[in-house]
């Protein structure tokens, strides 16, 4: 919810301090400009990217995580490393350096999603200039009609630089800089079971182990010492 209010306050702050002006809200209504700012984001996006990247990206605007089980890489990455430590076919150092490659490549592949939305952030502005001249050859065009005429053909040519610096800074940039935020929480968690998972190997108690984990966790996400133990307490006690 919090991307979707951040895009309310920011579009109504702009469009009431353009109607204060008295400036006309109709006018900003430019589907042309918009269809081809847009047309060419989208087909950039596509064209710098391989399919399995554009479902990522997708898949990282819209995915929710309510619930541990719903995540399910952390679900797959906790479960493969807990049966290769019951087969006991790899010792600590094998099992932690193929913990750090299959990390690793978790990265790269959660960062795809945000360079390509970041990417189509930043050329958004340049789209907005091309559709802008497009309007201004086609004033060009036009030279012989009266100046009020002329001014509206002008003034929905810049339109077009207009959305494309709003949609990129106001929208997409936030989108890309939200779904790093989530990827980077996913990931540490990641982090987490895998702390957790060699302390055990290790030779630490389970409430020691959990210990190594939570301490890898971010700050604002990390639970106080005592909600930890309240929590253990209530899941043995289930």
């Amino acid at each position: 919810m919090v991307i979707p209010i951040g895009i309310v306050i920011g579009f109504g702050c702009a469009l009431a301090g353009y109607v204060l002006h008295g400036g006309n809200p109709v006018v900003l209504w430019q589907p042309t400009e918009m269809l081809t700012i847009f047309g060419l984001a989208i087909g950039a996006t596509i064209s710098s990217n391989n399919s399995r990247t554009i479902k990522l990206m997708m898949s990282e605007i819209f995915k929710k995580y309510p619930a541990v089980l719903e995540n399910h890489h952390l679900v797959e990455f906790l479960t493969d490393y807990l049966r290769m430590m019951l087969g006991g076919s790899l010792n600590l150092v094998q099992l932690e350096g193929l913990m750090e490659q299959e990390l690793e490549e978790f990265v790269k592949t959660e960062h795809l999603a945000v360079h390509a939305v970041d990417n189509m952030a930043q050329g958004l502005p340049a789209f907005g200039i091309v559709a802008a001249v497009m309007g201004v050859v086609q004033t060009m065009g036009s030279i012989g009609l009266p100046p009020a005429e002329l001014g509206k053909l002008i003034g929905a040519a810049l339109v077009g630089t207009f959305l494309g610096i709003l949609f990129s800074y106001a929208v997409v940039a936030p989108m890309a800089a939200a779904m790093a935020q989530r990827g980077e929480l996913e990931i540490k968690s990641l982090f987490a079971v895998k702390a957790i998972l060699l302390a055990s190997l290790n030779g630490f108690t389970p409430p020691q182990a959990c210990e190594f984990g939570r301490k890898i966790m971010f700050p604002d996400q990390r639970p106080t010492f005592k909600e930890f133990d309240e929590k253990a307490k209530e899941v043995k006690g289930k």
